[in-house]
């Protein structure tokens, strides 16, 4: 599990003891109790950050979404994508145990899966917006073309969690994004 720099300690132990209650617990019965037996904090240290399990969920979340959309934004102004592309499946492969598992919960506000279709749903959109000339290359309604492209990235990032990522993968979603981009 890959947790940035930028997450205090207690909060890593926090998300960690969450992620290894899940491991035998789904989110629905999962307790504050669980988690901060797993973490190894008190009740008092839980509460001091979170009120409950779901504004730590929430907030987990909104840190994979994050992760994606900084990816994004450096992609924006590549041709060539094999690097970012394997630079993010390596990001979603170190945690794909976590992510998985946050993708697995839906009956929540705003679950992972939502933001990840937004984030690149507002990648996609943003791009031909700001490429006029692509747009009108395409030919096919905006909000079409940003559900197929939110369609192959999931495909994708779907993969890089179970699976190992090829060059021929990599090359392969390249060419669909080229397809669409340019």
């Amino acid at each position: 599990m890959l947790i940035g720099p930028e997450i205090p300690k207690t909060k890593q132990q926090i998300w960690k003891g969450l992620f290894k209650t899940l491991e035998t617990t789904p989110f629905d019965k999962v307790t504050i109790n669980q988690i901060c037996s797993a973490a190894d904090v008190s009740r008092t240290t839980f509460y001091r950050h979170y009120v409950d399990k779901f504004a730590l969920i929430e907030k987990i979340n909104l840190y994979y979404a994050e992760q994606l959309r900084m990816f994004s934004k450096r992609r924006q102004n590549l041709t060539d994508l094999t690097v970012i592309l394997l630079e993010l499946s390596d990001f979603f492969q170190s945690n794909a145990e976590e992510i998985s598992a946050c993708l697995g919960i839906t009956d929540i506000p705003n679950p992972l899966q939502d933001q990840v279709n937004q984030v690149l749903h507002d990648e996609f959109t943003y791009f031909i917006e700001n490429h006029p000339a692509i747009g009108i290359r395409m030919n096919l309604p905006l909000d079409y073309s940003a559900n197929l492209y939110v369609a192959i990235s999931m495909a994708f990032l779907t993969y890089a969690l179970t699976d190992e990522i090829t060059p021929e993968i990599i090359q392969s979603l390249d060419f669909m994004q080229k397809y669409l981009f340019y």
